[in-house]
């Protein structure tokens, strides 16, 4: 599944996509993980939607602020939402990535890399999709933030202080200055509150 891969590369620096089939060979990432991810966005459906919105199947986001931007409005100006199907439902690990070859049925969760005190749990009438958003962003999570402000020195700089940027495991590059970058990060997290552009304007302003 796409979005699982997607997650694991963009957020957490991991290549989750081999797990649909196997362990991960280097990077603790297990089957069981993969699915239990899978899950979450089996139960998940992308849908249409804009302000005013009246179409069959669509989202409607109300009466368009007077804040919002100009283009945001008239029919053309669509959004994707995404909600929670009727029936969530956990997935199956298919054995070597084979949609026939079905075996035990995993809950939906999120990687067990990442050890928690409290861990979140998915209300079973749930998708997770929202526990997963506060997972990826918890202050016990020390991966997601470190990634971000990577990427991001990445594209200001040229190179990121991890030059392998969507692969933080065993066969990526380690980081040039280990130090920063947890400072970075914690700032990114406390100070600037996960702003994207915000740390990028500091970023911008000092010397490095």
């Amino acid at each position: 599944m796409d979005r699982v891969e997607t997650t694991g590369t963009v957020w957490m620096g991991l290549t989750a996509g081999c797990a649909v089939c196997h362990d991960h060979k280097f990077d603790p990432v297990t089957q069981r993980d993969y699915y239990a991810l899978a899950g979450i966005f089996r139960s998940t459906s992308n849908v249409k939607g804009g302000f005013g919105s009246i179409d069959p199947g669509s989202v409607s986001l109300g009466k368009m602020p007077p804040s919002a931007p100009s283009w945001m409005g008239g029919e053309n100006a669509k959004v994707m939402a995404a909600q929670d199907e009727k029936i969530p439902r956990d997935e199956p690990i298919h054995y070597r990535g084979e949609v026939e070859n079905r075996g035990e049925v995993v809950p939906r969760g999120f990687p067990t890399l990442v050890r928690m005190k409290n861990p979140l749990r998915i209300p079973p009438e749930q998708s997770g999709r929202l526990q997963l958003a506060e997972w990826l962003v918890s202050p016990e999570n020390p991966l997601v933030a470190r990634v971000i402000v990577n990427r991001i020195w990445h594209h200001v700089f040229g190179q990121g202080l991890v030059r392998s940027t969507d692969n933080f495991g065993t066969t990526g590059d380690l980081p040039s200055h280990p130090e920063l970058l947890d400072y970075l990060a914690l700032r990114f997290r406390e100070q600037h509150r996960w702003s994207f552009k915000s740390f990028i304007k500091e970023l911008l302003l000092t010397r490095a």
